[in-house]
């Protein structure tokens, strides 16, 4: 039987893994507010406050005393049916498609001949979004939080909850005065509980693979590049995930 390092850690997984994953990105994106001085350096705080959640889980498993190494390897597993892939890439599309649609209605202007530019925008910013500036906060959210709530509450209620988690670590992003980010909190919530069910179900569809849900959120967040390219906006950075 393994022994853990810290027992108050073991005793309260949940309450460790939001704790640790708050505390170290929220101090890392407080002190990048007080001290930036070009929009590079902002975004650089960032981007490594945005590893909080992996941090955090490994962290928690560390605590508890189990290993990292394999489960780490179990979560990142990419051998899944080829038509997953596919569902990684195209359901934000989709997404963001409807929102590109209520906006047309709204009276946006579609610029088509930008569409080549914004499809290299997505395929271009894939990686980075996938293993640095969203993607990479999947070993935390998806990898940790969501097989635990998921055994006590089911997979739909889970992701409510993984999806208000998720939304309350965004927050200081938008209050603290960084200038990155546009739009309303409001609008955000509801968004990213929506693209919590949707990984849910991607995870849940490949026996837990976290490298899908990986993908995932990396096309959801550099998927903004193709709906930048095909409307007259200048920015959706509050569809930043």
């Amino acid at each position: 039987m393994v022994s853990a390092r810290v027992p108050l850690v073991t005793a309260h997984p949940l309450a460790a893994f939001l704790g640790i994953a708050c505390a170290f990105s929220w101090s890392t994106w407080f002190l990048g507010s007080l001290i930036q001085s070009t929009r590079t350096l902002a975004v650089a705080t960032i981007v490594v406050g945005g590893f909080g959640p992996a941090l955090a889980a490994v962290a928690v498993r560390w605590a508890a005393g189990r290993t990292v190494r394999t489960w780490l390897a179990t979560r990142l597993r990419w051998r899944v049916a080829p038509r997953w892939y596919a569902a990684a890439l195209l359901v934000p599309v989709l997404i963001y498609g409807i929102g590109a649609a209520a906006l047309v209605a709204a009276g946006a202007t579609v610029r088509v001949d930008r569409f080549g530019w914004g499809v290299l925008a997505f395929l271009g910013g894939l990686p980075v979004a996938t293993l640095v500036t969203g993607g990479n906060e999947e070993i935390g959210w998806r990898g940790f939080l969501l097989p635990r709530l998921q055994r006590r509450h089911g997979a739909f209620r889970a992701s409510i909850l993984v999806g208000l988690a998720w939304a309350g670590w965004h927050l200081p992003v938008y209050v603290l005065p960084f200038g990155l980010v546009e739009g309303p909190y409001v609008l955000f919530v509801p968004f990213i509980v929506l693209v919590s069910v949707v990984l849910t179900w991607l995870y849940n569809s490949t026996e837990g693979s976290v490298f899908l849900a990986m993908i995932t959120h990396g096309a959801v967040n550099s998927a903004t590049g193709l709906f930048v390219g095909l409307l007259a906006v200048e920015s959706v950075d509050a569809f930043i995930l």
